[in-house]
């Protein structure tokens, strides 16, 4: 159903457009696959002291979802629309850019995820391209994350205005370096913006927080915010939990990745898990709902992660079966549910001396009570 379709049949998507309509200010409109809702509160972050910025609440992307946020939470006298666009069908993108019409564009990356309502994945790609084509005027920015090969194949037209974070020395943000500290809970990145290099130390271990902190940068630099005000926010930044945060307890580490889980989420996390040389390692992963626990992908991250360690402790179905056929896994994690899996979590600690802990699935996996439970004993 088009856009305009919808409207004639849902008062509170007419009330929230007609809001839109009325609002003269900037609107920022942030879409992707992974990283949208730590890209929306690092630009939050970086934006909220000079501005008055409304922002999308929670995880309130979708169709249903924004329209509730614009009608509750946004207010016609704000000087910035902070908004989250989430896509899970075809025509998603064009509907909600028809109804919130960003004029500042971010796109954090595109891949395999929430791709079962689309024919193919090269369609959820062109839904996701939408972002940076449709209903394009002169006045329109775009920030372009030119880490993503896919995003750097979109042809944006020659009038419209783009900034490019990327690897290459003339790009407008680019990271210079990026390592993991040695307390193991926290990363210095430097950046190379137009304005100057900014170095930070962050709490987190993951690489493609930097590179979502390249686009928060990028926008930061649209609204004129001193390079020194936004290594100072980028340094004091905190997770939302579940979302990277990362909990020290005794003598454990927990990376918590548990509310949602994709291949290259997933992946990516576990190559900056790798970095990590010192101490024991166990992972904990609850099914990748995103792909409907695709056996292929599953059998790649079970692989993966048994380059790091044999000791991966799961409850998903599809995970189990391919674990059992492995000789070099500790049978011993292999749970029906996710309490069995806490009593064997708990016995498997207690023989052995656990460091460093990460955790990630599906929020529908209800993995993040593992990371609960874990914290209310050790």
């Amino acid at each position: 159903m088009k856009f305009f379709d919808k409207l004639e049949s849902n008062e509170k998507l007419k009330d929230a457009y007609m809001k839109r309509k009325e609002f003269m200010n900037d609107v920022i409109g942030i879409s992707g696959t992974n990283g949208k809702t730590t890209t929306t509160k690092l630009i939050y972050e970086l934006l909220n002291e000079d501005y008055n910025v409304n922002k999308t609440h929670e995880n309130s992307n979708s169709f249903v979802g924004l329209p509730w946020c614009i009608n509750k939470y946004f207010k016609l006298n704000a000087d910035i629309w902070l908004t989250e666009i989430g896509i899970s069908k075809e025509n998603d993108m064009e509907n909600l850019i028809e109804f919130i019409n960003p004029n500042i564009r971010i796109l954090t990356n595109i891949q395999q995820a929430h791709t079962l309502n689309f024919n193919s994945l090269l369609d959820y790609q062109k839904e996701k391209m939408d972002l940076f084509t449709y209903k394009l005027t002169p006045s329109s920015i775009l920030i372009l994350n030119y880490y993503d090969k896919l995003i750097r194949t979109i042809k944006i037209p020659l009038n419209v205005k783009t900034i490019i974070c990327g690897p290459k020395s003339n790009n407008d943000v680019s990271i210079i370096s990026h390592n993991i500290n040695s307390d193991y809970i926290s990363s210095t990145a430097e950046f190379r913006t137009i304005k100057g290099k900014i170095r930070i130390s962050y709490k987190g271990i993951c690489y493609h927080t930097a590179v979502n902190m390249c686009l928060a940068i990028a926008c930061a630099l649209i609204f004129k915010i001193d390079i020194n005000n936004i290594q100072k926010k980028l340094e004091s930044f905190e997770f939302y939990n579940s979302r990277g945060n990362i909990i020290k307890k005794n003598k454990f580490i927990i990376y918590n990745f548990a509310y949602n889980c994709n291949p290259s989420s997933l992946k990516g996390n576990l190559e900056s898990f790798k970095k990590i040389q010192s101490g024991n390692k166990l992972i904990v992963l609850g099914d990748m709902f995103e792909l409907s626990n695709n056996k292929e992908e599953s059998i790649k991250i079970i692989n993966y992660c048994l380059k790091i360690t044999c000791n991966i402790a799961c409850c998903s179905s599809i995970y189990n079966k391919i674990l059992s056929q492995k000789k070099n896994y500790n049978l011993d994690l292999l749970a029906l549910n996710i309490n069995h899996l806490k009593k064997k979590i708990k016995d498997f600690i207690k023989k052995n001396k656990m460091t460093f802990i990460f955790i990630q699935g599906s929020n529908q996996s209800k993995i993040s009570e593992i990371a609960e439970y874990l914290i209310s004993i050790i």
